[in-house]
């Protein structure tokens, strides 16, 4: 694990050369041992007189063994010649005394240790477990002064990224590491074990020469890795972690119903429940730990810790699915909240369509398996077995274009979904506009910039909405945001399949107008509501707008938090495919700006291997690699593709990107059209593209 030991030692290594006593402290699997022996090796290394010792808890019951068996009690079994001997040790100005397993040194030992430290003050550098839920023991660092008690963090999300790519050879596929990432909470020794479990099991496999992984990584190989976790929990606390991880997380009040406040204190304390967010939502963590309470708990356990959810109002009597609630802001908790929501979801809307195949058991069914990430084969068995002919049109229609979605959007076959559009028109008469709205949709995503039917001409207030929303998109892609923010900001849509794009392009309006500001707190709160609603796809699209807004004003800091937030969740967004890649292709890029050229080269990789492009500025996946470390060949290529297409902000962004590694013919017909379009983004991007390859320094 050095891959990701050298920036968790930075503050031991200045606390003890102050000559302050810490206390490191962690769960088992946080890294604590690695840290430790990479701050041993440092302190060695700048010329310190490093000892070591470690507590055995084998060994616990005998007095000065441990001192014994690691060469510093010079073979004395008093007390008086034990301390002689450690202080003899640890003699002179630049002696430290590293410990590991501190929490497992008889008393005896910890007596010794303080009592050398009074001849000679050397600081002691202790490793320590959390405490025992309840049952704090005896704290060796505490007697010493000056002394600071150091809480290990889960790996940030690039350091988890980087220590990935570092166990796995070769590419590692986005949802891989963020399945890898919510199921180890980001704890590098538990990283370690659940790759090694995966690739063991074949949960985690290289396909297309790229490291993939499905939901179901958690396997019975990693029994024996949480049963150590959990060796100092009792039997009570057990249990009222199960009833946690059953229901997943809940808020404070509720927790507190489940739990006892006490015991719901104590399991915080020891590291095993994380309280976050604004809600103060408290979940089992690491969610390995969930997953394996969840995996081994009997029909019982499951049906008492429902029980108790539906006694406290959480609960729908007699269904095992889960409702919605408010999540923690911890991304790893989220991720592992909305894993367990909709594969919840999935089970029970399934079980009622196969009771039911019909359109309005199979659309809310589809839904789910969307926000599963589902496998193509699931959502083909749904198509194919579901019976239309006598159901209502509007059922109907929804599963039309569920099933267009997934053509296109999926199985990459546009011109399939379009025939399937174009067919339901004759047989779904009343919906002709909005059929014909979904089909210029998907041509705006996956081809090219549609001609938009005029909405005047047709007769439903609803359809004609529709077709305004689609307008709004067509102008914004095509440099025209403040006519599109008109239409947007004039009405709040009645159709509710609407709702989501309305939202997604009034942020992308705003902010392509220029207002950062405005789209930054719009996009802000639409990304907090789609995380309440524990709602996948949205949290992408939102988290797009977010951190293309954070880059143009760059606010890196926030950018990556952001973006690791969101990469962090597992799943795999058709419906917004094409923001989740834009999202991966601009944090990407934004390392690449900050110099931290590895991982950004990990995304990059991760994000040519849709090879996609899309109709937006940054969704420039397949060549992500060439935004990182290319000279602009392809990218000027794929600028006059975007601006062929109609794409005409793509093209300009990709061109302000490339223009930086030379001037290209091209260069001049972006810079020239600057002068027609709306002020914002586009009009300024294009104006440095052409400022840039003609050297006019004012201009710049």
């Amino acid at each position: 694990m050095d891959v990701v030991c050298a920036h968790l030692t930075d503050d031991l290594v200045r606390y003890v050369r102050a000559g302050v006593s810490v206390n490191w402290v962690g769960m088992v699997g946080s890294g604590r041992t690695s840290a430790l022996d990479e701050a041993a090796k440092r302190l060695t290394q700048l010329g310190c007189n490093v000892q070591r010792v470690a507590g055995i808890s084998m060994l616990r019951e005998r007095p000065l063994v441990a001192l014994s068996v690691s060469g510093l009690e010079a073979g004395s079994n008093s007390v008086v010649g034990a301390v002689a001997a450690l202080a003899k040790a640890l003699a002179g100005p630049r002696s430290v005394l590293v410990v590991d397993d501190a929490d497992e040194l008889d008393e005896v030992s910890m007596g010794v240790i303080a009592a050398a430290r009074c001849r000679t003050a050397f600081p002691v550098l202790a490793a320590t477990r959390t405490p025992k839920p309840g049952r704090a023991g005896p704290n060796l660092v505490a007697e010493l002064q000056p002394n600071v008690r150091l809480q290990m963090r889960p790996l940030r999300f690039d350091e988890l990224h980087r220590m990935v790519h570092g166990l796995l050879p070769g590419p590692v596929a986005s949802p891989a590491v963020a399945h890898i990432a919510t199921l180890s909470g980001g704890l590098p020794g538990l990283v370690l074990a659940v790759v090694d479990a995966g690739v063991r099991t074949g949960r985690l496999v290289q396909a297309g020469g790229c490291w993939q992984a499905g939901p179901g990584l958690y396997s019975e190989r990693l029994t024996e890795v949480v049963e150590l976790l959990l060796r100092d929990v009792g039997q009570a606390e057990r249990a009222a972690l199960t009833r946690l991880a059953i229901v997943g997380g809940v808020e404070m009040d509720d927790a507190q119903r489940l739990m006892g406040p006490e015991r719901l204190g104590a399991l915080e304390e020891s590291g095993f429940v994380h309280i976050c967010g604004p809600a103060q939502v408290a979940a089992v963590f690491p969610p390995l730990v969930a997953e394996h309470l969840r995996a081994v708990s009997n029909t019982a356990d499951r049906q008492a810790a429902l029980a108790e959810l539906n006694s406290a109002g959480l609960g729908s009597p007699g269904s095992d699915a889960l409702p919605r609630r408010k999540c923690a802001g911890d991304a790893i908790l989220l991720s592992s909240r909305i894993q367990q929501h909709w594969q919840a979801q999935t089970a029970a809307r399934r079980a009622r369509w196969r009771a039911d195949p019909v359109p309005h058991t199979a659309v809310p069914l589809l839904v789910a398996l969307h926000a599963a990430s589902a496998d193509a084969a699931d959502f083909r068995e749904v198509f194919e077995a579901t019976e239309s002919g006598a159901s209502d049109p509007g059922w109907r229609l929804r599963l039309a274009l569920w099933r267009a979605i997934h053509l296109s959007l999926t199985a990459g076959d546009a011109q399939a979904a379009f025939d399937l559009l174009d067919g339901q028109r004759g047989q779904l008469p009343e919906f002709d506009a909005l059929l014909e709205a979904a089909r210029a949709h998907l041509e705006l995503v996956e081809l090219r910039v549609p001609d938009v039917p005029e909405p005047a001409n047709c007769r439903s207030a609803l359809l004609r909405e529709a077709l305004e929303g689609l307008g709004a998109e067509v102008l914004i892609v095509g440099g025209e945001p403040a006519a599109a923010l008109q239409i947007l900001q004039s009405r709040e849509p009645e159709l509710s399949l609407l709702q989501d794009h309305w939202d997604i392009f009034t942020g992308l309006a705003q902010l392509f107008s220029g207002q950062i500001e405005a789209a930054l707190q719009w996009s802000g709160a639409k990304l907090r509501e789609a995380k309440d609603d524990l709602d996948p796809g949205l949290i992408m699209a939102h988290g797009y707008v977010q951190v293309l807004g954070l880059a143009l004003s760059g606010q890196f800091q926030e950018l990556d938090a952001t973006a690791a937030s969101i990469l962090t969740l597992t799943g795999e967004s058709t419906l917004f495919g094409h923001f989740q890649l834009g999202l991966l292709t601009l944090t990407a890029l934004a390392a690449a700006w900050e110099g931290r050229k590895d991982y950004a080269r990990d995304l990059a990789a991760q994000a040519a291997k849709s090879g996609k492009l899309g109709p937006l500025p940054g969704m420039l996946a397949a060549v992500a690699a060439e935004l990182v470390d290319g000279d602009g060949g392809q990218l000027w290529q794929v600028a006059a593709d975007r601006i062929e297409r109609g794409y005409l902000l793509a093209g300009i962004f990709a061109a302000a990107e490339a223009v930086e590694a030379g001037p290209h013919p091209l260069a001049k017909r972006v810079g020239a059209l600057a002068g027609r379009l709306e002020p914002g983004l586009g009009r300024a991007l294009a104006g440095y593209v052409g400022a840039a390859a003609a050297g006019d320094i004012p201009g710049l």
